[in-house]
C-alpha cells in the first residue's frame, strides 16, 4: 500500500511537470499579448519598510532540556539510537526525539503520529542527502513537529508532510535540495515559522491541495530559490505574513491548476511581507519557471488583491 502510494506520488509529479510546462508556455504567450495581469507588490507601510525592519532571529537553545511539559519519553540520537530513523521507528505517540549536532546521511520517514523531532543546534544538526537520497524528512503521520535543524542536498524535498492533519516546522533551514525546501501537500492545520529556505529549483515554501488549509507561514526567509512561495489549489484560512521573500526568480506565486486535485486556489491572506529583488537569474530553477522572472507576486488564479497601508495584501475569491 505504501509503495503504491509512493509510485502514485512519482507519477503525479511527472504529470505535474508536463502540464506545468504547457500552462506556463500558454501563460507566457498571454503575457506577451498583455492578457494576463501581473501584480507586483509594493512594500508594507507605503513602501517605507526595508529589510532592516525585520529583526534577525537566533536558533533556540537545546530545547530538549527546556523546562515545561515533559514528553512521554525522550529518545536521544546518537546516545541511545545510532540513527534518526532508528529513533523514529522506536518512538511512540507524544515522544520527543532529540538529535545531537552532527551530519546524518539518511532519508527519514515518519509514520508515527504526535511526535516532536528536534535538533539540538539548528546550524550543526544537519541531514545531508549527498545528492543521492530522496527527501530529508517525509512525514505521513498527523501532528508531527520538526524543529531546529538543517536539511541539504536531497534529490527531492527538504522537509515534507503529505496527506496529514496537523503539522509544524519551526526554526528549520533547507537549502540546495532538488525540489521544494519546506513542503506540505494535501495537509491542513499547521504552520511554518522562523524557517529559512534557499537554493531550491522549485519553491522554498509550498502549501498546496488543501481547502480549508487552516495554516500560517510567518517569520520565514525565502531567498535564492526559483520561487519564494508557491501554493497550488490552496486556501481557506491560509495566511502568509511577516516574512521576507527576496532574491528569487519569483517572489510569491499562488496559483490554480487542474493537474492537481481540488482547484482553484482562493481565500488566502498575504500581509506585512517584504518582497524584493526577485529577479535573480543565478537562482536554480526548472525551465518552465523562467517566464515569470522578475515578478514580486504573480497570480495564476482568479484572485483579487486589495492593498492598504494597514493590511498589506489580502487575497479573496473573485
Amino acid at each position: 500500500m505504501y509503495y503504491r502510494k509512493r509510485n502514485d506520488t512519482m507519477n503525479r509529479s511527472s504529470r505535474r511537470y508536463l502540464v506545468q510546462r504547457l500552462v506556463m508556455l500558454l501563460t507566457s504567450f498571454l503575457l506577451a499579448l498583455g492578457l494576463v495581469p501581473v501584480v507586483a507588490l509594493t512594500t508594507h507601510a507605503a513602501g517605507k519598510q526595508t529589510s532592516n525592519a525585520f529583526r534577525p532571529w537566533s536558533p533556540p537553545p537545546d530545547m530538549s532540556t527546556t523546562p515545561g511539559t515533559s514528553p512521554a519519553a525522550l529518545l536521544r540520537v546518537p546516545e541511545e539510537f545510532a540513527t534518526i530513523q532508528a529513533a523514529v521507528n522506536a518512538a511512540r505517540p507524544y515522544d520527543m526525539i532529540s538529535i545531537a549536532s552532527g551530519v546524518y546521511h539518511e532519508a527519514v520517514i515518519v509514520r508515527t503520529a504526535h511526535l516532536t523531532i528536534r535538533g539540538r543546534d539548528r546550524n550543526s544538526t544537519i541531514l545531508d542527502g549527498n545528492f543521492k537520497l530522496s527527501n530529508g524528512f517525509e512525514v505521513i503521520a498527523n501532528d508531527v513537529v520538526l524543529e531546529n535543524m538543517t536539511v541539504r542536498h536531497y534529490l527531492g524535498n527538504g522537509f515534507y508532510w503529505e496527506d496529514v492533519q496537523g503539522f509544524r516546522g519551526s526554526y528549520l533551514t533547507a537549502y540546495a535540495n532538488g525540489d521544494y525546501g519546506v513542503y506540505a501537500f494535501g495537509s491542513n492545520t499547521g504552520q511554518f515559522d522562523h524557517d529559512l529556505a534557499a537554493g531550491q529549483p522549485d519553491s522554498g515554501f509550498y502549501i498546496g491541495d488543501c481547502h480549508p488549509c487552516n495554516a500560517v507561514i510567518s517569520h520565514v526567509i525565502s531567498e535564492d530559490n526559483a520561487v519564494g512561495y508557491s501554493g497550488t489549489n490552496a486556501g481557506g484560512n491560509l495566511v502568509i505574513r511577516d516574512s521576507i521573500w527576496r532574491d528569487n526568480l519569483v517572489g510569491v506565486l499562488p496559483n490554480s491548476h487542474d493537474y492537481e486535485p481540488h482547484p482553484p486556489e482562493y481565500d488566502t491572506t498575504i500581509i506585512n511581507n517584504l518582497v524584493e529583488n526577485n529577479n535573480n537569474l543565478k537562482a536554480p530553477a526548472k525551465r518552465f519557471i523562467y517566464f515569470t522572472f522578475g515578478t514580486g507576486i504573480m497570480i495564476l488564479t482568479t484572485t483579487i488583491f486589495s492593498t492598504t497601508a494597514s493590511t498589506g495584501i489580502s487575497c479573496t475569491a473573485s
